[in-house]
C-alpha cells in the first residue's frame, strides 16, 4: 500500500513538472508573437464618397448588356422598359479603433422612371 502511494506521488510530481514546462513554452511563444502596437491604434479611418448614382434597368430582356453601340452611348436602348434610379449626394464612414464607428448619408434618393 505504501509503495502504491509513493508511485502515485511520483506520477503526480512528473505531471506537475510537465505541466509547468508546457506553460513556460506557451509563455515564451506568446511573448515572441506579440507584434506590439498596431499602426492603426491612434489613427482614424474616414472613407468619403460623393455624387454616386446607379441605374438598374427594369426589363425582362436577357441580352440588355448586348445592345448596339449607339444605344450604349445614350444609356438605354430605345425599347427600354424603364429603370430604378438610385443616387447619393454624399456618404461618409468614420471608424476609430476601440470606439464605435458611424456613417452619414446626405441626400439619398431613388426613383422609378418609365424611359
Amino acid at each position: 500500500m505504501i509503495i502504491r502511494k509513493e508511485q502515485r506521488a511520483t506520477e503526480l510530481d512528473e505531471i506537475k513538472k510537465k505541466t509547468q514546462r508546457f506553460i513556460t513554452t506557451l509563455d515564451l511563444e506568446s511573448s515572441k508573437s506579440d507584434p506590439g502596437p498596431s499602426w492603426l491604434d491612434n489613427k482614424q479611418v474616414v472613407i468619403s464618397i460623393e455624387s454616386i448614382g446607379i441605374a438598374f434597368p427594369l426589363t425582362i430582356e436577357a441580352d440588355i448588356m448586348l445592345v448596339p453601340t449607339p444605344q450604349v452611348i445614350t444609356g438605354f436602348p430605345s425599347s427600354s422598359g424603364g429603370a430604378f434610379l438610385f443616387s447619393i449626394q454624399s456618404m461618409e464612414f468614420f471608424a476609430k479603433r476601440y470606439e464605435a464607428g458611424n456613417a452619414k448619408i446626405i441626400d439619398l434618393s431613388f426613383r422609378f422612371v418609365s424611359q
